[in-house]
C-alpha cells in the first residue's frame, strides 16, 4: 500500500511539475516583436520600427520600415529582440513635423511619464503639422502620444 501511495504521489508531482512549466523558450532568447501601424494621417509618412540591445558588450541594432505611405493603408512591422532590448518608433511626415523615438518597449516615456512596455498597435492621426500618435497595447488600453 505505501509503495503504491509513494507511486501515485510521484506521477501527480510530476503532472503539477509539467503544467507550471512556462512556454519553451527560443533556443537563442529571441522573440519576435510585433507592431500593426494604420496610417491615418492625411500625411505622406515612412515609419521605422527600431530595435537596440542595452548590452554594452553586443550593440545590436535592428529596424523594420514602412517606406513612403500615404493615408488609409495598414502595416505590420516586425523586429527580432530580447529581454536586453528596447523597441521604438520614428515617424517621418513628409514635409510636416516628424517624431524621433516613441518608445513602445521596455523605456521610460517623458510624456506619460512612466514606462511603457508591450505596444503592438498604432495610428498616426491628423495633419502635416498636427498629429498624434494613437497606440495601444494587449492590456493597458490606449496610450496617446502627442505631437503638436
Amino acid at each position: 500500500m505505501r509503495k503504491a501511495m509513494r507511486v501515485a504521489l510521484a506521477g501527480a508531482m510530476t503532472v503539477v511539475a509539467m503544467g507550471m512549466a512556462g512556454p519553451p523558450a527560443s533556443a537563442n532568447g529571441y522573440r519576435d516583436y510585433h507592431v500593426q501601424l494604420s496610417q491615418q494621417m492625411s500625411a505622406i509618412v515612412n515609419i521605422c520600427l527600431k530595435a537596440e540591445s542595452y548590452d554594452e558588450a553586443n550593440r545590436e541594432y535592428q529596424e523594420s520600415c514602412t517606406g513612403k505611405v500615404a493615408s488609409f493603408t495598414k502595416h505590420d512591422l516586425t523586429v527580432r529582440i530580447t529581454d536586453r532590448h528596447r523597441v521604438w518608433l520614428n515617424v517621418n511626415v513628409l514635409a510636416g513635423e516628424s517624431a524621433d523615438q516613441i518608445t513602445l518597449h521596455n523605456g521610460y516615456s517623458n510624456t506619460l511619464q512612466r514606462h511603457v512596455f508591450e505596444v503592438h498597435w498604432c495610428a498616426p492621426v491628423g495633419t502635416l503639422y498636427i498629429w498624434q500618435l494613437e497606440c495601444s497595447s494587449d492590456s493597458n488600453g490606449k496610450e496617446v502620444y502627442h505631437w503638436q
